[in-house]
């Protein structure tokens, strides 16, 4: 089994390639919620989605412990 590498050690394009993961499955969750009428996955997908924020925060917060703010500048609220 792979070990995961502790997140306040990436390097600053490992962090960015991660925001830009997160971003895309938030597009992707989103467009599910946008064409699901079930509430099951209504809710799941929702939970999915405060998650993904969660996370989006925490790596935000690692660019800009690592003045990685040009990177910050470029992207859009999530």
């Amino acid at each position: 089994m792979r070990r995961r590498q502790n997140p306040t050690t990436l390097s600053s394009g490992e962090v960015s390639e991660r925001l830009l993961w997160i971003e895309n499955q938030l597009a992707q969750v989103r467009n599910h919620w946008d064409q699901t009428s079930d509430e099951c996955l209504i809710d799941s997908y929702i939970y999915e989605i405060s998650s993904l924020h969660k996370q989006y925060q925490y790596y935000l917060r690692q660019m800009k412990q690592k003045g990685q703010t040009a990177f910050l500048s470029r992207r859009r609220l999530i």
